[in-house]
């Protein structure tokens, strides 16, 4: 069974794997200040290389995310 994670953990493995700082994860969830378009992309990439895809908002619905891997 999976466990539950918090979400100081979960930051700073995103920001790891991401290579930024955890204060540019927490200020991106925030919407505290604007993340370069660099550094949105890299968050994105380790996103989708844990095997996450991020779903945009479209005219059949909101934004999501999808398991692509387990």
């Amino acid at each position: 069974p999976r466990s539950a994670r918090s979400p100081v953990v979960v930051a700073s493995l995103l920001a790891e794997r991401a290579g930024v700082n955890v204060s540019t994860v927490k200020d991106f969830e925030l919407s505290r200040r604007v993340v370069s378009s660099r550094k949105v992309s890299q968050l994105c990439a380790a996103i989708a290389a844990a095997g996450v895809s991020l779903i945009p908002e479209d005219r059949r619905g909101g934004v999501g995310v999808r398991f692509t891997s387990i």
